[in-house]
């Protein structure tokens, strides 16, 4: 972990005690898929870059320490967090890197639907409605099967999609 941590620092020129600071703020975020911490709101570039970049580091630590589940939800992370930032691209990316790790890994049909939200956001993003009702109408169909607790945070995190214009699914 020290290697990627310096490896980030040397990347954003933070010090090593910064770099540790976001690095494990990120990972633990990764494991709670969440990006709306204040401290991540930050409009300004410098801090846009430190942000994605540390999800990035994130993502190359769990992948070579985690098991397949914990690499693909800091993909998620990566996902969240390039969304965040309108790298609708490199969320893209991301979400359809985390989705081959799950179908050759086994089931998460949870994690699934999360980053089918993801992809749909991000296709937006691009202008690419029909992907962006596709993945949206995809994350509903799974979701139908979540019990109410998870229905309500599933629920949560669409509402914040901005996809009011979407058709409703079937």
């Amino acid at each position: 972990a020290f290697a990627a941590e310096l490896e980030y620092a040397e990347l954003t020129g933070a010090s090593l005690i910064e770099a540790k600071a976001h690095v494990g703020l990120l990972c633990v975020q990764s494991l709670q898929g969440s990006v709306d911490n204040p401290r991540l709101q930050g409009d300004e570039l410098s801090h846009r870059n430190v942000i994605m970049d540390a999800a990035v580091v994130c993502e190359r630590l769990w992948m070579q320490f985690g098991t397949w589940l914990n690499h693909e939800r800091s993909l998620y992370l990566c996902a969240l967090t390039f969304n965040r930032f309108g790298q609708w691209q490199s969320a893209l990316d991301s979400a359809g890197k985390a989705l081959v790790i799950i179908e050759s890994n086994g089931v998460e049909e949870v994690d699934r639907a999360f980053l089918l939200l993801q992809v749909s956001k991000a296709c937006q993003g691009l202008g690419n409605r029909g992907s962006a009702d596709e993945a949206l109408h995809a994350a509903d169909r799974i979701a139908q099967g979540f019990d109410s607790q998870l229905s309500r945070w599933f629920l949560d995190v669409r509402s914040k999609l901005k996809v009011a214009d979407f058709v409703p699914a079937d």
